[in-house]
């Protein structure tokens, strides 16, 4: 779903996508509540990630509230600098 989505839809299609998000937040205390699960999914996604980037000697930066994911290689940067590689 992005921004423009509102202007592409039909009026019935926005009440459809009304009527999932009344029956999300009714389950919203149950395990099988989307907004729980998608939080569980995306855990596991980025922890699988974060571990990847350990291994290889990333430092990453777990975010808190998000799903984007950064790493710290400065620690890469003496030992692979962009300046050295470039032909000018």
């Amino acid at each position: 779903m992005n921004d423009h989505d509102h202007l592409r839809k039909s009026k019935t299609l926005h009440l459809f996508d009304f009527r999932a998000f009344e029956v999300e937040l009714k389950r919203l205390e149950s395990p099988d509540c989307y907004f729980k699960s998608i939080a569980v999914d995306l855990q596991k996604k980025r922890d699988f990630i974060a571990n990847i980037l350990h291994e290889v000697g990333l430092e990453p930066v777990i975010p808190e509230g998000g799903y984007f994911i950064m790493a710290d290689w400065s620690a890469f940067s003496k030992k692979n600098s962009v300046e050295q590689r470039l032909p000018f």
